[in-house]
């Protein structure tokens, strides 16, 4: 009848509100602030592949599997590339011609990146966006921005330079929490981190 129609309007409603007041601390910095935030973490390198391999589940036993944005083909997932200068840690990137995302098994609280130039990170749950970097990076290359969230994300967008799907991207290495980091830790070592802002 009508209460419960009207129930499910307003727990629809409060779980809609719930996702949009996340918060999202964005740092330059990988260092002991964000990783005591963020918690205990995978790291991948993308160094275990030929180069112009297409990355899609090969970390599927990490919970991770990578597509072209949700494109449709002949937009390819990003691919293995080998370049010093690019990607200084240890040689090996990907490189997505017009985007990528990640899709995460098991939700997260954390993610670091570190790319070449610039990149816009917009973490999401389900579809709803939870928050997004902008236009972060700078001129060189190893580039750092990492995310913590107070509420979980399972979709990660990858966008390039100019913020936009039909840019190219650089990805050195992705660092992805393993554990979801406590709220109250985070709300306590958020002003740790190098930067905040909300969605």
């Amino acid at each position: 009848g009508k209460p419960l129609a009207a129930m499910a309007v307003a727990i629809v409603a409060s779980s809609i509100s719930f996702v949009a007041a996340a918060s999202v601390t964005w740092t330059g910095f990988f260092d002991t602030s964000w990783i005591e935030v963020a918690g205990p973490y995978n790291t991948i390198t993308f160094s275990e592949f030929p180069q112009y391999t297409n990355i899609t589940d090969q970390y599927k036993d990490l919970g991770v599997t990578f597509t072209a944005a949700g494109r449709q083909p002949p937009f390819q997932s990003p691919y293995v590339w080998f370049n010093d200068q690019v990607f200084p840690r240890d040689g090996v990137g990907i490189v997505a011609d017009t985007g990528f995302q990640m899709q995460l098994a098991q939700p997260t609280y954390a993610i670091g990146v570190y790319l070449f130039s610039h990149a816009r990170l917009r973490l999401f749950s389900g579809t709803e966006l939870v928050g997004d970097s902008l236009f972060w990076g700078s001129s060189g290359a190893a580039t750092f921005v990492g995310g913590v969230s107070t509420l979980p994300f399972d979709r990660v967008t990858f966008d390039g330079p100019y913020g936009t799907i039909d840019d190219p991207v650089f990805i050195d290495d992705i660092v992805i929490g393993i554990v979801p980091a406590p709220t109250s830790a985070l709300l306590l070592l958020a002003p740790l981190l190098g930067r905040r802002r909300r969605r």
